[in-house]
Formats: C-alpha cells, structure tokens, sequence
C-alpha cells in the first residue's frame, strides 16, 4: 500500500489576517505615543462605568485577576499538557508559544509609553502600575484564548462543540479587556491596542506552525513513499 504523503500547502486566511491585525496594531500605536485619549474613549469608558451593578463589579475583578500573567500562565500550561496528552505535541508547543509571549507586552509598553487614566476624567478602581499602551491583559488574553480559538477552529469535530469552545475563547478575550475598562485601569483604545496586537501574534504563530507542518511533511515524503511500499 502506498501512502500519500504530499504536504498540503497551508491555508491563506491567516498570513493576510496577521498582517492585517499587525498593521493596525502598529497604525494605533503610532497614534497612542501622542499620550492623549482618542476621541472617543472617555465617553466609551463613562458608558462602560455607568451602569451601577455590584454584580458587574465583582466581574470585572474576577476577570482582571484571571487575565494576570500568572493565572494564564497556569491555564496556558495546563491546556498544553492536556493537548500534548492527546498527541497533539505540535499544537501544544505553539500554546506553550502563546504563553510565553505574553510579557512581549511590557516592551510594547515601553517603546509606546502612554499614561493610564488618571482621577477626574473618569472612575479609577484599580490603581494598577505602569504604563498603559497596550492593555497588558487584552494582549495576553487574546494571544492565549486567540490561539486556542483558531487551533480548536481547525482540529475540534463537532461543530456544536467547536464552536462552543471558539465562542467560549474569544468571550474570555473580550471580556478581560472590558474588565479593564470597567475598573478604569486602561483608556478603550489601549485594550483595542491589546486585542489588535495579540491577535496579530496568535495569527503569526499559527502561520509558523502551518509552514513547519509543510515543510516537515515534504521532507519526511519521500522517505514514507519508500518505506510504505
């Protein structure tokens, strides 16, 4: 029996994404060194902040601490485990990539260094530290739940179940980056900037891997024809 081993070429849709997503992260960012709120962005957090909800309150603090690096540090670790427990061992190297990533983020906010809110402006809970530009936990949380959204995307079978597992990803995502804004640490624009930068590199890693897998699959081809016949 002869077995196929011709390498598919990788999908498209993800490099024009990647770039897409980079290309708009760096265009805001350019923008953000300004240091001055977009237009916009006050009245986005106000409506953000209105609606007075202890229950929405306690949500956000529950979503800021999932979304620190430790917490998703550990999920990234666990969920990696689990996926190299299925054989799975490139899909759990680029989760472990994922999650490695994440303090890529404190250089973004260095090289941009742009000033959180301050008090007056608009409601300020959470006296976080550092610099603003882009929202560390909108970063991390779209690069982490990103990649495991379009890897779930592309391997989970039933369409109930993956897209149960997408929504439930890039609801995490967007959640920890409202969280952000619901508790005054962040401007809108600097989650937007976090969402934009992590999913540009969440694209780029899955890009890496699809061309890995191609090029692993032409160079192992031949010596598979071979033996298989």
């Amino acid at each position: 029996m002869k077995a196929d081993a011709r390498a598919e070429a990788p999908p498209r849709w993800p490099p024009i994404a990647a770039a897409i997503c980079l290309g708009l992260a760096i265009a805001l960012s350019l923008a953000a060194m300004r240091d001055d709120p977009f237009p916009g962005d006050l009245s986005i957090i106000l409506a953000v902040q209105a609606p007075e909800a202890p229950i929405l309150d306690s949500l956000a603090w529950a979503l800021t601490r999932l979304g620190r690096f430790l917490p998703m540090a550990a999920i990234g670790g666990v969920v990696a485990a689990l996926v190299w427990r299925r054989g799975a061992s490139n899909d759990a190297a680029v989760v472990v990539a994922a999650t490695l990533l994440y303090p890529l983020n404190w250089f973004l906010k260095a090289l941009i260094d742009r000033e959180r809110p301050a008090d007056g402006a608009a409601g300020v809970f959470e006296r976080a530290s550092g610099l603003g530009f882009p929202s560390g936990h909108a970063f991390g949380a779209m690069l982490l739940f990103g990649t495991m959204a379009i890897l779930a995307a592309s391997r989970i079978g039933p369409r109930m179940r993956r897209a149960t597992v997408v929504a439930g990803c890039l609801g995490l995502a967007l959640a920890i980056g409202w969280s952000r804004v619901r508790l005054g640490a962040h401007w809108p624009s600097d989650v937007l900037g976090g969402w934009l930068w992590g999913a540009g590199f969440a694209l780029l890693l899955l890009v890496f891997d699809a061309f890995e897998r191609v090029n692993v699959g032409a160079a192992l081809g031949p010596r598979a024809l071979t033996e298989s016949q």
